[in-house]
């Protein structure tokens, strides 16, 4: 079966206590990124505020109302629970590892937005090796965003991750290695 676009699977592997991030391309190639815990949880703590940043930056862009950070956090907050709702709808497929996978170790995870003309924008995703030479890149709608996020807390359920748009307060940003 030929797939127009990439899919990104996301599973977790108990023996390794790692989250397994898989890119199977429209030529079926696939590449794996393993992701620690302390990775994943650093990269969760800091979303609702770059997303709230990028929000705002949309806003000044198309000089539309510029909310507060908390106004963009209660915000983030239910298109969330609006992704959780609709992805209860969604099917979930397993995906068939090729025999022969690249696999690489992710030490940084980079966001970044993608603005569109009708005052959107999309997420860009890039997960990268230490040494910058293996990555797994995709590009989400928001909407898909906060469904891969659902994915990753539901995958990693027993690890102590706490979801980010659950939480009263905003946090503050770094950089994430």
């Amino acid at each position: 079966m030929s797939r127009s676009q990439p899919v990104v699977s996301v599973y977790y592997d108990a023996k390794q206590d790692r989250l397994m991030f898989v890119l199977t391309t429209s030529k079926q190639e696939q590449v794996e990124g393993i992701i620690t815990r302390r990775l994943l949880k650093a990269m969760l703590t800091q979303l609702p505020g770059w997303l709230a940043k990028q929000g705002a930056v949309k806003q000044q862009q198309s000089q539309e109302r510029v909310f507060t950070s908390v106004q963009q956090h209660a915000i983030n907050q239910f298109q969330y629970l609006a992704a959780e709702h609709q992805a209860a709808s969604l099917s979930h497929k397993t995906v068939t590892l090729n025999k022969e996978i690249e696999s690489f170790f992710v030490e940084t995870v980079s966001l970044s937005s993608v603005f569109k003309q009708d005052n959107c924008f999309d997420i860009a995703i890039k997960l990268l090796s230490a040494d910058k030479l293996h990555h797994i890149s995709v590009v989400l709608t928001l909407e898909q965003f906060h469904q891969f996020v659902l994915v990753v807390l539901e995958k990693t359920s027993d690890w102590d991750l706490s979801n980010p748009w659950l939480t009263v307060e905003l946090n503050s940003t770094k950089v994430v290695h």
